[in-house]
């Protein structure tokens, strides 16, 4: 229940946040192009490293990996200029 709320937190924002990122004309690919990156960065390398670090019998690490990438997202996060009270971009 508690990681369905912290998903439901994350989720309920998204859309509102991304739109708020790019101008109406290249929304899509500023959306979809680092979404799809990241994806393929994250998302496809994360089985290959668990696996990596398993068999160099360095499991523990894979949690420092995730921790890692967490900090990273965090920053990136914090780093956001705040657009209450401004228009779209155009």
């Amino acid at each position: 229940m508690a990681a369905l709320t912290l998903l439901a937190c994350y989720t309920s924002i998204t859309s509102a946040v991304m739109c708020e990122l790019f101008p109406a004309r290249i929304r899509a690919a500023g959306i979809g192009l680092p979404y799809a990156l990241g994806v393929a960065l994250v998302g496809g390398t994360g089985p290959y490293v668990a696996t990596w670090l398993a068999d160099a019998k360095m499991i523990d690490a894979f949690g420092w990996y995730l921790t890692i990438l967490a900090a990273i997202t965090t920053v990136v996060f914090l780093r956001l200029k705040e657009s209450y009270r401004t228009g779209l971009p155009q």
